[in-house]
């Protein structure tokens, strides 16, 4: 019987072994295995996942700037397209929730083919397949889900076909070009349009572009606009387009941002990138390394952060403090010694905002990311008389058990591991349970 009870930065998993059930409750700073003296037992983890995942933000990928539009030209519109790439809300407070989302609704919106049958060396258009459009639009929601916004933006099917001219011309060309000219290779007037509304990329597509432009990496984008229109809260309506490598051409994807808004949902107060709670580390924006906090009417002129891990403090800086014109007024920071790795335990980063006018008034904020890793192994402790049972699937290799002991204060692991043994399949570790031994954990040597 599985039990979910609401989570939040510090909870890990615990199994009770008394009522044979595993529930959810609050843990020390990292999680972890715990028998107690009077039969109770808890049970958690701290480790890497055994293979990193993919890279897909690297080679000749390339973002321009993103498309402006001032606040009195943006038209507020009472509806929205139905929408088959929609992602329900995310309680990024929940680490399970968080980690189910990754794997329910980001993974599946990954590699899926383009389905662009043309060809841009002779300018023949093409179509994408309405499975790629869904998986790129099921992208943009995942991202807004995870800031706390509704998943909800919609596919406008007339503004894609655009973008599919538009991201033909880039790759054409070979550049990129919110205002391309008639003598650009395939110039049409629907791609022109589309190429000024749209965040524009060379060299990914669909949902990679998409990660692209949450990362918004490159030296004219140090105002985060591609990520800012992607999190704009009354962003209702998209359109996309894709073009795959071929012909010796580059991938290219349009994704038509300056659309009808709708009206600006409740919540949440602040559109934070990375976000309050826990947090996949194949999300962090490592080409650009900048996270980024948006405020609507807030002046960030005499705005100041830090971001502190384990209680030290990492570098950072400035790098643009409103820049109207892209969705919301948002700080954007840079912060350095943020591993690019999986995290070999859940990782806390406290963000601390201060010195921030919003109507008037000077404002602080507080939050925490907790960074982790959502392919971690699920270790499960069973007890057999006097003998003790760790396992997990045998997906995950290279991992020992270690042993630790609480000593009313802190928690003391010894160095020796133990090498699980081949069963099936899982990798199991079974040992004598005794008061010097009161913890568990799986680590790398």
């Amino acid at each position: 019987m599985v039990r979910h009870t609401p989570h939040r930065p510090g909870f890990s998993c615990i199994a009770d072994l008394s009522r044979h059930r595993r529930v959810i409750g609050e843990a020390a700073n990292e999680p972890h295995a715990q028998m107690g003296t009077r039969g109770r037992r808890m049970l958690g983890w701290s480790l890497v996942a055994a293979a990193l995942f993919a890279a897909r933000l690297g080679g000749a990928q390339e973002l321009g700037t993103a498309p402006f539009l001032p606040e009195s030209e943006r038209v507020t519109v009472p509806f929205r397209l139905a929408a088959e790439g929609d992602v329900p809300p995310i309680d990024t407070g929940s680490r399970t929730e968080v980690v189910a989302a990754f794997h329910a609704s980001y993974l599946p919106s990954e590699g899926v083919a383009t389905g662009w049958n043309g060809n841009a060396s002779t300018c023949v258009l093409g179509v994408n397949s309405a499975a790629h459009e869904q998986a790129t639009l099921r992208r943009v929601n995942y991202f807004r889900a995870m800031a706390g916004l509704p998943g909800v933006v919609g596919l406008d099917e007339i503004r894609s076909d655009k973008c599919v001219k538009a991201a033909m011309m880039m790759s054409a060309q070979g550049q990129l070009s919110h205002a391309p000219g008639i003598s650009w290779a395939c110039y049409s007037a629907d791609g022109a349009e589309a190429a000024g509304k749209s965040n524009i990329a060379l060299g990914a597509e669909g949902p990679s572009a998409v990660d692209l432009y949450m990362d918004d990496h490159g030296p004219g984008n140090h105002f985060v606009g591609h990520r800012r229109w992607i999190l704009y809260p009354p962003q209702q309506v998209m359109g996309t387009g894709s073009v795959p490598t071929h012909s010796g051409k580059a991938a290219a994807n349009a994704l038509w941002v300056l659309a009808n808004f709708g009206p600006r949902p409740s919540g949440p107060e602040f559109i934070a990138w990375p976000p309050p709670g826990y947090f996949p580390h194949q999300l962090l924006p490592k080409l650009s390394t900048r996270w980024s906090f948006s405020l609507p009417n807030a002046d960030f002129g005499p705005a100041t952060v830090s971001v502190s891990r384990n209680g030290q403090a990492l570098t950072t800086a400035v790098q643009s403090r409103s820049d109207a014109g892209f969705g919301d007024n948002t700080f954007v920071w840079t912060v350095a010694g943020v591993p690019s790795l999986a995290p070999a335990a859940d990782t806390d980063y406290v963000v601390s905002i201060t010195h921030v006018s919003v109507g008037g008034q000077t404002r602080s904020f507080t939050y925490t990311v907790t960074v982790i890793d959502p392919f971690q192994p699920n270790l499960d402790l069973r007890q057999t008389g006097g003998q003790l049972t760790l396992a997990w699937p045998t997906g995950p290799a290279g991992f020992l058990v270690q042993t630790g002991a609480f000593n009313g204060t802190s928690i003391s692991w010894g160095t020796a591991g133990y090498s699980p043994t081949a069963s099936g399949s899982e990798r199991r570790v079974t040992l004598t349970p005794s008061e010097a031994i009161q913890l568990f954990r799986l680590r790398r040597p």
